[in-house]
């Protein structure tokens, strides 16, 4: 455990640095307020979670600039496995980038309402989110998708990866993520290749 927390920092670290030099070199490029730089940062934001399921903690578009309150993820598995990412700032504000077996594939903004975002905050204290473990795994269980969340509220931040056996209450929160998520107005992002 203590030589993956290792290189998990290792990685978070290399990741960070490389994207606030990439962000000084679009900053330079672009001029602000643009809807095509706002599009950019956002891709931009969803491509380092590529590489880091915690997102940044400020918002990928400036219009709806606020932090991080918390992100979601499917991984793959060797099925049928939906497999997305989302981050939900303190907002309501919502990205999403659907990869495979689910509707939406692609990048895509959504908003969520004042009244879910206050249901998923009671939800995350009365599950007592933060006395989780950091990952619920067994490494001799093969094919199993992992569900990653991290939630930032109350100056705490955990990051919960539960791939065997979490406890019961996570699927609490999973399930509201997944009505509120299915019940927001998607609007799809251009990507510019």
């Amino acid at each position: 455990m203590k030589r993956f927390n290792i290189l998990f920092l290792l990685t978070l670290i290399f990741a960070l640095a490389l994207g606030a030099c990439k962000n000084q070199e679009e900053t330079a490029s672009t001029e602000e307020g643009t809807d095509s730089s706002k599009t950019e940062n956002i891709l931009d934001n969803m491509s380092e979670m590529e590489t880091d399921s915690v997102a940044n903690e400020t918002a990928p578009d400036p219009a709806n600039a606020d932090s991080t309150f918390i992100t979601y993820e499917r991984t793959p598995c060797f099925g049928q496995c939906k497999v997305f990412k989302v981050i939900v700032y303190k907002s309501g504000y919502t990205i999403y980038r659907g990869t495979n077996f689910v509707n939406n594939i692609g990048m895509f903004q959504g908003r969520l309402t004042e009244e879910q975002m206050e249901s998923l905050r009671a939800t995350v204290e009365e599950i007592n989110y933060f006395s989780f473990n950091e990952e619920y795994d067994n490494e001799n269980v093969t094919d199993l998708p992992a569900v990653i969340t991290s939630v930032h509220m109350n100056n705490k931040k955990l990051q919960v990866r539960n791939r065997y056996h979490g406890p019961q209450e996570l699927q609490r929160l999973y399930d509201k993520l997944d009505l509120y998520l299915d019940q927001i107005e998607w609007e799809k992002l251009e990507t510019q290749n």
